[in-house]
């Protein structure tokens, strides 16, 4: 008997897009994953968005606290600050949990504080705008580009 375990290469490894692992261990699938996440979250239909935050979102652990929810939320995908002093977060996985990640980036200080960040900077945080752009809704089989969620940092030009 066999376990299977489905793991996603990350940038600058060889191979295809997933790797199948198999041991002998439990029943074929029962252990299958991808990020974490069970086999049938892995083949789900994968949505993807591009939100765009604006307001007083720099310099207030913005990008820490995004990661933080996204990560509960198990969603992949990255957090990044712009020139125009946006935020611009990519988030990746089941379209509900982006639908949530959206509500919740509409949060000021209780945002940050609901992920277990309390200071006084995040309790500058001010949210003005945000603005959703969906590249994927619900496609099934779609790749992750991400494979976790990052703090990118700055976005150059």
């Amino acid at each position: 008997r066999f376990s299977a375990r489905l793991n996603h290469l990350r940038p600058g490894q060889r191979g295809r897009a997933w790797r199948l692992s198999l041991s002998p261990r439990g029943k074929l699938g029962s252990r299958a994953q991808h990020s974490g996440l069970s086999m049938s979250k892995a083949t789900a239909r994968l949505s993807r968005a591009h939100i765009f935050v604006s307001g007083r979102v720099q310099g207030v652990y913005y990008r820490d606290t995004t990661k933080a929810k996204g990560e509960r939320l198990g969603l992949t995908g990255v957090a990044y600050n712009l020139a125009d002093k946006r935020v611009e977060i990519v988030a990746e996985g089941p379209k509900a949990a982006i639908e949530t990640l959206v509500e919740w980036c509409w949060k000021g200080p209780e945002g940050a504080h609901e992920v277990g960040f309390s200071n006084k900077l995040t309790r500058k945080r001010h949210v003005s705008g945000v603005e959703v752009r969906w590249e994927l809704e619900e496609e099934l089989g779609a790749a992750h580009q991400y494979a976790r969620f990052l703090n990118g940092g700055t976005k150059s030009s």
